[in-house]
């Protein structure tokens, strides 16, 4: 039986020791077709990059010409071989373990890269004279070397190709660490980096990098004029990260080997889909190309299955996407105005509540223009925090892709509350979840909710924004180890506001279905009425439908109104079903 390659960043490792490969070879003729030879891509962390990285120099290495078959037979490609199959001196740069650490990050780059550098001048020795790896070897600048082992190549007629992996990790550790002034210094006028890519400019046949976002290339070439962006590009949506059919044959060969038998497909589709899927990179893919799970995420959570029968607790899965602080880094870049933070913050309320106005994506934009609104929300979705999730009049809706990034923006939310209004409020909340799981009363949980949440919309006098008292909710029950939250279960022909119900087997005796209703501070009684009985009537629904009866776990089912007038709870009701 293969074995899923969780963590593995080389194609030829997965190949060697017989893992599971999900084949993506299509695409190399895809590249080869395009008629570009300097191509940029980008994708978010933990979509399968480093590999396809990989792969790419095991195809069109010279050195590594008569391996053709052991590598690629069975894939795709291996019936459809193009004309670009081992041609190629292949430099494969990897700048991922490069330091963040400004003072030191030169250091770094010059003994790591032009390690690499020196590593593949001996893997072509042969094509070259007795003095050129002595001659590579004595110079000290990875930029000067990859500059002599470009100029030997060409005297030679011999073509290179350049890969580049997570091309600009550090620059965006240094940006969000240091500032920009740290930040212009290597990527400007005389700086390293700058200088390095002088020489990627001018010495290679064909160019492949891949990174997070396009802000550092922007600000290394002046926009792009080093290679085509190919990112948003529908005929490449699918390139990095599993679609649901790649998923679905993951699934059935591990049934078929007997270790995912006791699963029925379906199940497990409609439990990962939630969480994982629904990443679209181009607007022009959405409706006519599958949708992308995260490919580390599923790895990660069929190995759970496989190995231990069950699901990971919450769904939730280890180094995914970013996390708080880069997020609050992000909101907090631009300092020139003060209220920059709470504009931000804003826009991020937006995003959580799902009214990100239409716009297009910007393909280039340099650090300096990061908060920029447009820019802002690009930068976002370059990160994987937002997706394309419908088109209008032409451009992108942005939205929210999973449950996974949800929680992400609610830990932001929860933080940036308690930052904002009393430190100490996490671990009280926890407190009163934990009250309202063993003591069967939910009131003072909804009340501190509230009270919080005027706090904070009232340090910017903002008016109440219907749905981010919801989003206060479950920003704080996202936090806790006692309940689950449905991700939009529909019951009976609705969907519950909030469902809170045990994560598995914990001893909780209580279980809630909460509806929430909002109204404007001069409401009159009778539209306080008119709510209450919406809400009444939607939880008599609820409560009947067969998933709610499941998931509670036989806990006692509480059906509870919460009416909000402005910032202020104006009726609360708790009923057992």
């Amino acid at each position: 039986m293969k074995i899923l390659p969780k963590g593995v960043t080389k194609f030829t490792e997965i190949i060697d020791q017989s893992k599971y490969f999900v084949d993506t070879t299509s695409y190399i003729e895809k590249l080869d077709n395009s008629g570009e030879n300097f191509l940029f891509f980008v994708r978010p962390r933990r979509f399968g990059k480093s590999v396809f990285i990989d792969m790419l120099e095991a195809y069109y290495d010279i050195a590594r010409k008569d391996k053709f078959e052991h590598y690629f037979r069975n894939t795709w490609i291996y019936d459809h071989v193009t004309e670009e199959q081992g041609k190629y001196q292949v430099i494969n740069l990897d700048f991922s373990n490069i330091s963040g650490d400004i003072d030191t990050v030169e250091f770094d780059f010059n003994d790591l890269v032009g390690r690499a550098i020196l590593r593949q001048a001996k893997k072509y020795s042969s094509f070259y004279s007795n003095d050129f790896i002595s001659e590579i070897a004595s110079i000290s600048t990875a930029k000067n070397r990859l500059e002599h082992f470009c100029a030997e190549a060409r005297v030679k007629g011999y073509p290179v190709y350049l890969l580049v992996d997570e091309y600009d990790n550090f620059t965006n550790a240094i940006l969000s660490s240091a500032g920009k002034a740290s930040y212009h210094d290597i990527t400007h006028g005389t700086g390293f980096y700058r200088d390095f890519f002088k020489v990627v400019k001018s010495g290679f046949q064909k160019i492949f990098m891949t990174g997070v976002t396009p802000v550092t290339l922007d600000d290394l070439t002046s926009g792009f004029n080093i290679a085509t962006n190919i990112t948003l590009d529908p005929n490449y949506n699918g390139m990095m990260g599993f679609s649901e059919t790649e998923v679905r044959k993951i699934i059935e060969y591990y049934k078929k080997e007997g270790t995912l038998s006791e699963f029925d497909t379906e199940e497990i589709i409609s439990c990962m889909a939630p969480w994982y899927d629904n990443y679209c990179f181009s607007k022009n893919a959405f409706d006519h190309h599958e949708h992308v799970y995260n490919s580390y995420m599923v790895t990660t959570c069929l190995l759970a299955l496989i190995k231990k029968g069950e699901f990971p607790e919450g769904m939730m899965v280890p180094n995914s996407l970013i996390d708080y602080e880069k997020l609050k880094w992000i909101a907090e870049l631009d300092h020139t105005f003060a209220q920059t933070s709470d504009i931000r913050n804003e826009t991020i309320e937006d995003i959580i509540l799902g009214k990100v106005s239409p716009a297009p994506i910007s393909e280039s934009f340099p650090a300096e223009e990061i908060t920029d609104d447009n820019n802002f929300l690009s930068y976002l979705f370059y990160l994987g925090m937002l997706t394309v999730t419908g088109k209008d009049l032409g451009m992108p809706v942005l939205g929210i892709p999973n449950s996974i990034v949800r929680q992400k923006y609610y830990e932001y939310l929860r933080r940036n509350c308690s930052d904002k209004v009393d430190r100490g409020l996490v671990p009280k909340m926890g407190k009163l979840i934990t009250g309202a799981a063993r003591d069967g009363s939910i009131r003072p949980l909804t009340e501190a909710v509230t009270e919080a949440y005027a706090k904070y919309s009232g340090n910017r006098q903002l008016k109440m924004r219907e749905g981010l008292f919801q989003a206060f909710f479950l920003a704080f029950m996202a936090s806790n180890d006692v309940y689950e939250q449905a991700p939009e279960i529909e019951m009976n022909h609705g969907y519950s506001d909030i469902f809170l119900f045990p994560k598995k087997d914990n001893g909780i005796r209580h279980s809630y279905l909460i509806e929430l209703k909002y109204l404007e501070t001069d409401s009159t009684e009778h539209k306080k009425e008119e709510a209450l009985h919406a809400a009444r009537e939607q939880l008599e629904r609820y409560v009947k439908d067969p998933i709610a009866q499941k998931l509670s776990r036989n806990t006692a089912l509480h059906k509870v109104v919460v009416i909000i007038r402005g910032f202020k709870l104006e009726l609360f009701e708790d009923e057992i079903a």
